[in-house]
């Protein structure tokens, strides 16, 4: 009778999951509703089974990576006191904070979601025709033409979150291979249709963070194969490149334009005035997200004059992660970060090394592979403050954290 109860519970578990996955490929306000939701199912079954110990249990086994969050946490809080106070709109962005449990959401989610190779092969395919519709919306229903941006709010958003899927379908095809010397076409077919996706968003810095990705899967899992397909995959585009077909040229070329109005322009000039704010408030910074509100003042600080005027202000994200978190937490959030994302990979890594079980082999692996166009990303973006990026991010990781938490007994 038990068994039984804990099969349908995985099946709870499971379709909450399920449901998180595809809603990153439609809508982030659904991906907030289902955080919102699973929340509250979880803790409503821990608290009526076992008084919140199964919650309690991941805080346990996290403990370090929960005090290093913590610290992340207070500090980008501690930040909006050492320069703006604490105003309106300061108290909205600390709120908005909650999005960090969300990715213990994720881990329950995955610690105890039943897995099915059948079940997740039919869940890649409905990924991907949710993309194929959006691809037809886009372009035969709007009429907007251009780089490919689906549902999501705009192309350098949708690369980052069909990259997401793709590492870890491509992880999950090797490791099958490895395992079976076979080719499973329909994991094969779905990583090819995102790949190509992914090309026609233009973005250049998730290319090569999915390309040094897929080499890294390659080495560990030494398969000749993959790297064969992933030099072949470089000199198709390195032809198209030569070609300019579909204007790739010109768009690689593009990065090369450091005129203030080009997105390269732009993107100096924000990482010049953040660094600015941060050799004022380099202890805590100045809060999570104020960065936003004080670049302006800071253009004109370092003698930028567009952007500035009344009719022409222009502020964003540090697009680079780092110095995302620095500003907004200062040389704390910045110790607290790279110890936590140092300890994912170092996990990941030892998890993969350590199992000789198919499954957690591929959760392992593809969480590494995730990592890696995560923090590729964030050299040129800002994923980490980017609602929909983050939220894929934080439901695939942490899926996949999730399952090797199963299998490790140990603190993490």
């Amino acid at each position: 009778m038990t068994e039984i109860v804990q099969n349908e519970e995985r099946k709870i578990w499971s379709i909450l999951a399920i449901l998180l996955t595809l809603a990153t490929a439609v809508s982030r306000n659904l991906v907030d509703l289902l955080f919102v939701l699973s929340a509250l199912i979880i803790i409503y079954h821990d608290f009526k089974s076992c008084k919140l110990r199964g919650l309690k249990q991941i805080f346990s086994n996290l403990k370090y990576a929960s005090i290093l969050i913590g610290v992340w946490t207070v500090a980008n809080i501690a930040g909006y006191f050492c320069s703006s106070g604490v105003g309106p709109l300061q108290l909205k962005e600390i709120l908005s904070l909650r999005w960090v449990l969300s990715f213990y959401v994720c881990i329950y989610l995955g610690m105890h979601m039943a897995f099915r190779e059948s079940v997740f092969r039919k869940i890649a395919v409905a990924y991907c025709l949710i993309l194929l519709v959006s691809t037809y919306l886009q372009y035969f229903v709007f009429a907007q033409f251009g780089r490919f941006q689906g549902l999501f709010e705009n192309p350098n958003i949708a690369a980052f979150c069909i990259a997401m899927p793709l590492v870890f379908l491509f992880v999950w095809e090797s490791v099958s291979y490895q395992e079976t010397k076979k080719i499973d076409w329909t994991l094969s077919v779905c990583s090819l249709f995102l790949a190509i996706l992914i090309f026609f968003t233009l973005g250049r810095g998730i290319w090569i963070s999915v390309i040094f990705s897929f080499f890294v899967i390659s080495l560990l899992l030494k398969i000749k194969r993959n790297l064969l397909v992933a030099i072949i995959a470089s000199c198709f585009i390195g032809g198209l490149f030569a070609g300019n077909v579909f204007g790739l040229k010109d768009r690689v070329m593009y990065s090369f334009d450091t005129t203030e109005n080009s997105s390269q322009g732009i993107r100096f000039l924000l990482w010049r005035s953040n660094w600015e704010i941060l050799k004022d408030y380099p202890l805590f910074g100045v809060g999570y997200l104020e960065n936003y509100r004080l670049e302006i003042p800071y253009f004109k600080k370092i003698g930028i004059s567009s952007y500035v005027d009344e009719t022409n202000q222009y502020s964003s994200h540090a697009h680079n992660d780092l110095l995302q978190v620095a500003v907004g937490g200062g040389v704390v959030a910045v110790i607290s970060f790279c110890l936590l994302f140092g300890g994912a990979i170092k996990l990941s890594y030892g998890v993969f090394r350590r199992s000789r079980s198919q499954e957690i082999r591929m959760f392992a692996l593809g969480g590494l592979a995730i990592l890696i166009v995560f923090l590729g990303m964030g050299i040129f973006d800002s994923p980490f403050v980017i609602p929909f990026s983050r939220n894929s991010f934080l439901i695939f990781f942490g899926l996949c954290l999730g399952r090797m938490q199963r299998m490790s007994k140990g603190s993490i």
